[in-house]
């Protein structure tokens, strides 16, 4: 499965790196945009994904306070699920992978993060990369776009 947690453990150095990171709005606005595969390549893209899934990992309610107050954050969170999961997707493939990662760690609790994905056409875009997929063979892709389904239906008003 490509989603799952790492028993991690909390150190006041990782803490404080995340408090700082997270304290300006800039610092997220520079990952989401080094995250847009067209300002450079895709080891590059994925290493930003992965540091937004490390910074939600240590402090969820900060991240995703962010990327809502943030210039576009969840906008371009989606958007990116969008072009990572094109047809003639190819080497986007990782790319789109970290981000099933990233949206079902932030669909599990907030409940605006829940109302944006469902109303900024979630659905509609895991349903294409699962078609693309083949929803009938039952994936590992498959098995996370319903994982972050079923968190955003879950003890949600969007349900």
């Amino acid at each position: 499965n490509l989603i799952s947690t790492h028993g991690e453990q909390h150190s006041p150095a990782m803490a404080a790196n995340t408090s700082q990171l997270l304290d300006s709005h800039e610092n997220v606005v520079v990952l989401m945009e080094t995250s847009h595969s067209e300002h450079g390549d895709i080891t590059t893209a994925c290493s930003a994904v992965e540091i937004l899934q490390r910074l939600h990992r240590n402090s969820p309610s900060s991240l995703e306070t962010t990327l809502l107050e943030c210039r576009a954050g969840m906008e371009q969170l989606l958007h990116l699920l969008v072009i990572s999961g094109e047809e003639d997707m190819g080497e986007r493939e990782p790319l789109r992978n970290q981000l099933l990662i990233l949206w079902e760690q932030l669909t599990r609790d907030s409940e605006e993060t829940k109302s944006y994905f469902a109303y900024g056409d979630g659905y509609q875009h895991l349903l294409h990369i699962m078609q693309l997929e083949g929803i009938a063979e039952r994936g590992v892709v498959i098995t996370d776009c319903l994982t972050i389904v079923r968190n955003s239906i879950r003890g949600s008003s969007v349900a």
